[in-house]
């Protein structure tokens, strides 16, 4: 239940492992996040957000209120969803006044480097 959630909270549902995907709590109790499946900054249920999964509250570094935050969060709804450039967690942690990141695209990358390499040795 997201009542149970703060305003300007960051939250996360596991879709599999190695996969999480997150959004903003609104005091409508409505999740803002980059959807990748509408391909663009959405506001959504959070059945549609989590779509039904358990939900995981975060802790981001910035120092920014709630309130600004959840404004922030709606002043780019509309904006383009990019995979490698402007997914949920740079979403995220951009609206919350961070320098936008993605640990999960940087792990990403690390394993496709490791598995082209491996690919590239000569076999015994």
């Amino acid at each position: 239940m997201i009542s149970t959630y703060s305003v300007g909270e960051v939250v996360s549902a596991w879709f599999f492992p190695g996969y999480q995907h997150f959004g903003i709590v609104s005091e409508r109790g409505t999740v803002i996040h980059a959807s990748k499946r509408q391909e663009k900054v959405v506001e959504s249920s959070v059945g549609e957000f989590s779509e039904g999964l358990p939900i995981t509250r975060h802790g981001i570094d910035g120092n920014l209120p709630p309130y600004e935050i959840v404004q922030r969060a709606r002043q780019r709804i509309g904006r383009p969803y990019r995979l490698f450039l402007q997914n949920c967690e740079h979403f995220v942690t951009e609206v919350c006044g961070v320098e936008p990141r993605s640990p999960q695209i940087k792990g990403l990358i690390f394993v496709l480097l490791c598995v082209l390499g491996f690919s590239f040795l000569p076999r015994a």
